[in-house]
């Protein structure tokens, strides 16, 4: 709900309290509708491979996120994560910051980024 003072102090208020995000959508509609991509790695700036895993990407929009465990192979969760975005590909390599914590999905449906995605095989 969204209420204004108009005229008075130019304040609004957004009240989003009650109101529950299902999920983050993909920005071309809808749930992402995720493919396998071949497998990653997640690598620091400077080399360092923090990650060697699945790849996965949106038909849609292209995001790419390459994860440590693959639902295509029957695993609730992906674990440690990062997305991107790119094209189709075998291989395809994130760089991130020296230092970047990686996020981690211990389950599939347990925030609403995973919510809005289809596993599409």
């Amino acid at each position: 709900m969204c209420s204004s003072n108009e005229g008075k102090d130019n304040t609004v208020t957004i009240d989003i309290s009650e109101e529950l995000v299902k999920y983050l959508p993909c920005p071309l509609g809808g749930k992402h509708n995720m493919r396998g991509n071949g497998s990653g790695d997640i690598r620091e700036k400077k080399g360092k491979v923090l990650l060697k895993g699945h790849c996965f990407r949106c038909d849609k929009c292209g995001m790419i996120m390459i994860g440590q465990y693959s639902p295509f192979q029957g695993s609730n969760k992906v674990g440690r994560y990062h997305t991107g975005s790119g094209p189709v590909a075998n291989y395809t390599v994130i760089i991130v910051a020296k230092g970047t914590k990686l996020p981690v999905n211990n389950r599939l449906n347990e925030d609403n980024f995973f919510k809005g995605i289809v596993w599409t095989a």
